[in-house]
């Protein structure tokens, strides 16, 4: 019997040496697994110095270096798993934050960007929808086209002194925006930059910006104030039209020319100051403006464009400066109140429908 018993005993000793050997090896084959689907090797010159980790729910972009790019609609290493990410970490030692890196991660809420990082390449948080709150650290210099389209529950962004451009349609859509504070050393705002902020309610242009680009700010509903220095020199077309609760707004004296429907749609403006300054007045600029009642042509204006002042309902006087040369089509068109004018042409012709030259 005792040798029987040893014989058993020997077995099941065996057996279960046998089952840790099998479960060691399904444990490391599962660890394995998880880390070829979790961790991937996302440095810009495949040199393996960035890396992201993916783990319950928390990406995380790790290493030293620049971070890479992807192309839109194109595989991202978590794609399949983009519905399962809450959270993104970027750590320090990351210089860049890729191109479309994380576009359409709607239930990411906040990022903090580390003071590593340089640049944030375009569309990087792209339809970012769950995104309220970002820091963007004074280390960043450029920040790229798109970059927050559509993350429409941004509320404030603050733009560090550090960066010096802001791509095309960087914030444009982002519905929820109400403040922004713009970088000190920024000279340009790229077109549609800020477009369909409707929430966004007062804006102050730094004074080191040269120039606006078209649609900037277009469709900015909510928008009562803006300052605009006299460090501004160009402000492209359709750069404020739409912003239907601007109620005043000052031309500076550094602007030549003001370009075709900047302010049109502008349904409460009813104050605008132009400098001597101005020797042009675009096509549409202030079309469909029916608050304004009226406005001071300078003598410098030489040229009005078709449909400037077009659909101002409201417009009951206006001078005219006797050294004009030409006045676009219709630009007074639909002007029903328009009953006081002075200047080389009369009320007749200004409501004409024809082009009207002085020589």
């Amino acid at each position: 019997m005792p040798h029987e018993i040893n014989v058993y005993f020997n077995f099941f000793v065996d057996m279960k040496k046998c089952l840790l050997i099998v479960l060691s090896l399904l444990l490391i084959s599962k660890l394995s697994y998880s880390q070829s689907e979790t961790r991937w090797d996302i440095s810009a010159d495949g040199t393996q110095t960035v890396f992201a980790t993916l783990v319950d729910g928390t990406l995380t972009i790790s290493g030293n270096g620049k971070m890479s790019g992807f192309l839109a609609n194109t595989y991202r290493p978590w794609h399949e798993k983009r519905e399962n990410i809450t959270n993104v970490v970027i750590q320090n030692g990351v210089t860049s934050i890729g191109m479309w890196a994380f576009d359409g991660l709607s239930k990411i809420t906040s990022v903090t960007v580390p003071n590593t990082v340089v640049s944030i390449d375009n569309y990087a948080f792209y339809e970012c929808a769950g995104l309220a709150s970002i820091t963007i650290p004074n280390s960043v210099i450029s920040i790229g086209n798109g970059v927050f389209y559509a993350c429409t529950e941004l509320k404030s962004i603050t733009i560090p002194n550090s960066v010096t451009t802001i791509g095309l349609e960087a914030f444009a859509r982002c519905t929820a925006l109400e403040s922004i504070t713009l970088s000190n050393s920024l000279t340009s705002i790229e077109e549609v930059a800020f477009a369909g902020c409707s929430e966004l309610k007062s804006l102050v242009i730094p004074g080191s910006v040269t120039s606006i680009g078209r649609g900037a700010f277009a469709g900015c509903t909510s928008l009562t104030s803006v300052t605009i220095p006299n460090s501004v020199t160009s402000i492209g077309i359709g750069a404020f039209a739409g912003n239907t609760s601007l109620t005043s707004i000052t031309i500076p004296s550094s602007l030549t020319s003001i370009e075709a429907w900047v302010f049109s749609g502008n349904t409460a403006l009813t104050s605008v100051t132009l400098h001597n300054s101005i020797s042009a007045i675009g096509a549409y600029s202030f079309d469909g403006c029916t608050s304004l009642t009226t406005i001071n042509i300078p003598s410098s204006v030489m040229f009005i464009g078709e449909g400037a002042f077009q659909g101002c309902t409201n417009l009951k006087s206006i001078a005219i400066p006797d050294n004009i040369a030409i006045i676009g089509a219709k630009a007074f068109d639909g002007c029903v109140n328009l009953t006081t004018v002075s200047g080389p042409f009369s009320l007749e012709e200004l409501k004409s429908e024809s082009e009207l030259r002085r020589w």
